[in-house]
């Protein structure tokens, strides 16, 4: 694979080592994450258990490990790099969008429970942007798929275009900010699932990423 998974196992010792070098932390971005491009039927069952532990388990175990300090200090910041997959999901996507959609619950509910300590917490979700996840996506033997050729680059919002989105939802606190353009795709999808769940199933039904040249 191409990640180290024992890493996950030292997250709260290499925290830990962290905070007692630099003091306290202001301000968490989680930005782990690995993508995954392959039929339900054909996907091993490893390759669920490999993405969950680096992009859901991951990010929840290091949040807890600077959470305590923040209460403590009632002050402070975690923001989550997530994806539009985990607000809706669409064929040969069930690995990525489940553990986006786990992380998108997990990040809910701390949001609710940290409030009253004065904690924020902000969920960046982008759509397609130009870089390499596309060609690191994981496929159903866990290999890498090793092609940018489903939107990435064709349609993929500018790199920096998206960090300049990130850095304004972050410094404005925004709750839920989606890495879209204005117009698009992305976004009417996002609508349409959010306010008409029965077109978005058919449109799920129907949508195939692999035309995305």
């Amino acid at each position: 694979y191409p990640f180290d998974l024992t890493d996950l196992d030292n997250l709260d010792e290499f925290s830990n080592s962290v905070q007692n070098e630099v003091g306290n932390i202001d301000i968490l971005i989680n930005n782990a994450g690995i993508s995954a491009w392959s039929s339900i039927n054909e996907t091993q069952f490893k390759v669920y258990e490999d993405v969950m532990n680096l992009d859901f388990f991951s990010v929840v175990k290091l949040t807890k490990s600077v959470l305590p300090n923040m209460i403590q200090r009632k002050e402070g910041q975690i923001v989550t790099n997530t994806s539009l997959l985990g607000k809706f999901a669409i064929k040969k996507r069930s690995v990525y969008a489940s553990a986006k959609h786990a992380l998108h619950g997990f990040i809910d509910a701390l949001r609710a429970e940290v409030h009253q300590y004065n904690i924020k917490v902000n969920t960046v979700a982008p759509g397609f942007v130009n870089t390499e996840v596309g060609m690191k996506a994981l496929t159903e033997d866990g290999t890498p798929y090793g092609a940018n050729d489903r939107g990435h680059e064709s349609q993929g919002m500018d790199v920096n275009k998206a960090a300049d989105m990130i850095i304004y939802a972050i410094e404005k606190n925004k709750r839920e900010t989606y890495i879209v353009p204005r117009f698009g795709f992305p976004r009417v999808a996002l609508m349409i699932s959010r306010f008409l769940p029965a077109l978005a199933a058919i449109m799920a039904r129907r949508y195939n990423e692999a035309n995305n040249k």
